[in-house]
């Protein structure tokens, strides 16, 4: 199961990262793309939800330095 999908295709990382610039500027301010998300979300997760890694297996070199 693909969660982003277009009619014909599913979306390239780029495509899909340049459709987070626009909503996320549009209602953060700022445009983050899926690299930004990603370092943003690790460092979040981090810090939030210690255990989450754990439940979801996540690899130990998994953190913001290594991103």
């Amino acid at each position: 199961m693909n969660l982003f999908v277009k009619f014909d295709r599913l979306y390239t990382t780029e495509e899909l990262s340049c459709v987070l610039r626009v909503v996320s500027l549009k209602t953060i301010d700022v445009g983050i793309g899926i690299r930004d998300y990603r370092q943003m979300s690790v460092c979040v997760r981090h810090a939030h939800c210690p255990r989450l890694d754990e439940l979801m297996m996540f690899n130990d070199k998994e953190d913001a330095a290594t991103l």
